[in-house]
């Protein structure tokens, strides 16, 4: 998930792509992955980071 914060960093990749990069069939998975690890959705990772 670490991996996926540096990924989210860089706006170049869509959320959806970059769950599909790292294995997830859905977006919706990787989206519930990442909230249980950073207690936030990558969308709002993305905007705290003002992307």
């Amino acid at each position: 998930m670490n991996y996926a914060l540096r990924l989210l960093w860089n706006d170049e990749m869509s959320i959806k792509n970059i769950s599909s990069f790292l294995g997830y069939a859905r977006s919706s998975k990787f989206t519930a992955a990442f909230k249980k690890v950073h207690g936030m959705t990558p969308r709002e990772v993305r905007k705290s980071f003002n992307l």
